[in-house]
C-alpha cells in the first residue's frame, strides 16, 4: 500500500453543516418540536450525483433520517478526486443535525459528535495521544482492501496519521457496490480513534 500525499476527497458537504430549509422540517416533527442528529453515509458518483444515502442515528427521532437522506440526495456534490486528479466515486460520511433550538431534544441533537468510524491500536504510540481522532483519506479498491492513504490536509496530528496510514489496511473499509451491484473503488475520509496496543 502506497502513502500518497495528493489523495484528495472533496464534497461541499464533508466540511459543512447540512441545513434543510425550513420547508424541509417534516412538518410533523416541527409540530411534536421533535430534533435529530446522526451519521449521513452517501456514496458521490464521479458526476457529483449522490447515489445512495443511509442515516444511522446518535440522538433524537431516528424517523427524521429520511428527511436528511432526501437532502443530501437532491444536491449536487463536488465529486473525489483520485491522486492522479480524476473524479472518481467517493464516499461522504458526515454528522448530520435537524433541530429546533431551545427545546430538550434540540439542545441533545445541538451537542451530538461524530464517533470515530475505526479504532486502531497502536503498539508504538508516542507521548499521550491515546484517545486521540486523526483524519485520513484512504482509496479503497474494488475488493474493499485500502491501496492508498495519507492524512486529511487540514490533519494537525500528521506523524500520528501517517501511523495510522502505515496499518490502514486493519481498518478492513467495506466494500461497495454500485447501483447495478457492481463492486466500486472509492476514495473515502476515515475519522480514527487511535488507541495504545
Amino acid at each position: 500500500m502506497a502513502t500518497l500525499p495528493a489523495l484528495a476527497f472533496a464534497s461541499a458537504l464533508a466540511t459543512a453543516t447540512l441545513n434543510p430549509a425550513v420547508g424541509d422540517y417534516p412538518p410533523d416533527a416541527l409540530r411534536r418540536k421533535a430534533s435529530v442528529a446522526g451519521v449521513i453515509d452517501a456514496m458521490i458518483d464521479a458526476e457529483g450525483k449522490a447515489t445512495a444515502c443511509t442515516f444511522r442515528p446518535l440522538e433524537g427521532d431516528a424517523s427524521m433520517g429520511e428527511t436528511l437522506c432526501t437532502a443530501v440526495l437532491k444536491l449536487r456534490h463536488t465529486p473525489a478526486r483520485d491522486a492522479e486528479g480524476n473524479t472518481t466515486t467517493g464516499e461522504l460520511m458526515l454528522l448530520a443535525r435537524l433541530f429546533i433550538p431551545e427545546t430538550p431534544d434540540g439542545e441533545k441533537v445541538a451537542g451530538a459528535r461524530q464517533p470515530a468510524d475505526a479504532e486502531l491500536a497502536l503498539r508504538h504510540i508516542a507521548g499521550d495521544t491515546s484517545g486521540t481522532n486523526v483524519k485520513i483519506l484512504v482509496s479503497v479498491d474494488e475488493r474493499g482492501a485500502v491501496t492508498r492513504c495519507a492524512p486529511e490536509r487540514r490533519e494537525r496530528q500528521k506523524k500520528l496519521a501517517d501511523a495510522v496510514c502505515k496499518d490502514a489496511e486493519r481498518l478492513a473499509p467495506r466494500q461497495r457496490k454500485g447501483a447495478d451491484g457492481t463492486p466500486l473503488a472509492y476514495v473515502t475520509q476515515l475519522l480514527v480513534r487511535v488507541v495504545g496496543g
